[in-house]
């Protein structure tokens, strides 16, 4: 079947799971970022143009964060005008596969990889590590951690994050820098891998493991909140008094304490004299805006 024209949807930050939390860290010194079969053969299905922009301007940040702090950069791309017996199986799922016509197998403007540090890996199937030497890079660099994002979700990216964790390679799945057909299928993908392989993971919550310079941003206080809430980050954008939208006394001592350790400069009893998540929101952005000694526009 051909890929279908996918609609755009709001990507989840998080998956709710049903057992403790795995004990994984991400580390920038065991860390390698995969940026998923990010051509434009894969993205020219979508119908909006700033769901891409959105996905691309966040691996971006990702990837600006990695090369900052010498995470090794991977990228996947399935070369154009495969044989029907390069392509093997794929050929019944998908027909003949990309076109070499000068911009269908090209990775998308804003992600060219860097030739100076990035690498390029041949894809020839879903996995990222079949057919490919990515295992034996990854061994030989000492790196135990594969951060990954890109499209999509439920292909691709949630068969390499199994055979990763076959491996022994610990899978850190990016939620919101992952792209599907669909939401349903996105979630599909997040929900499986969170149960079966992988730490699954916002933007946000990756920057901040890894140590990033990265100051948390409005939407990243939504994305707490709503992880917190086990709701979605809509609903709370919606709703300016966190009591409505169900965080009591316990909660928001959670909360704060996700935020302080985060360097974030606000006190639980301004949270608690505040009734409003646009307040705090206002309140943490002025003060990081004092501590890097910039004016309020």
């Amino acid at each position: 079947m051909a890929i279908p024209q996918i609609q755009a949807y709001h990507p989840p930050t998080h998956i709710p799971i049903g057992r403790a939390q795995l004990p994984w860290t991400v580390d920038a010194g065991r860390a390698v970022l995969l940026i998923h079969d990010m051509q434009n053969h894969f993205l020219k299905p979508y119908a909006s143009k700033v769901f891409v922009d959105t996905l691309v301007q966040r691996i971006q940040t990702i990837r600006e964060a990695c090369h900052t702090l010498n995470i090794p950069v991977y990228y996947t791309a399935q070369p154009g005008d495969q044989s029907v017996e390069s392509r093997g199986l794929l050929s019944d799922f998908w027909g003949p596969g990309l076109l070499e016509d000068g911009q269908s197998p090209c990775i998308v403007a804003g992600l060219t990889p860097d030739p100076q540090c990035d690498v390029m890996l041949v894809k020839h199937r879903y996995s990222a590590f079949a057919r490919s030497d990515l295992l034996e890079r990854l061994r030989s660099a000492g790196r135990d951690q594969l951060i990954i994002c890109g499209v999509y979700a439920h292909i691709g990216c949630l068969v390499t994050a199994t055979d990763a964790f076959m491996s022994d390679i610990q899978p850190f799945v990016v939620a919101d820098a992952l792209g599907d057909f669909s939401l349903e299928r996105h979630q599909l993908a997040l929900e499986h891998m969170a149960h079966c392989s992988s730490v699954v993971l916002s933007t946000q919550q990756l920057l901040d493991g890894l140590g990033s310079p990265q100051q948390h941003s409005a939407t990243s206080l939504l994305e707490d909140i709503a992880q917190c809430l086990e709701l979605p980050v809509e609903r709370v954008a919606q709703v300016d008094d966190p009591v409505e939208l169900g965080l009591d006394s316990i909660r928001l001592l959670v909360l704060f304490e996700q935020w302080q350790q985060a360097g974030l400069p606000v006190t639980f009893l301004e949270l608690l004299e505040r009734r409003s998540i646009k307040a705090w929101v206002q309140l943490i952005e002025q003060r990081q805006l004092a501590e890097s000694g910039k004016e309020p526009a």
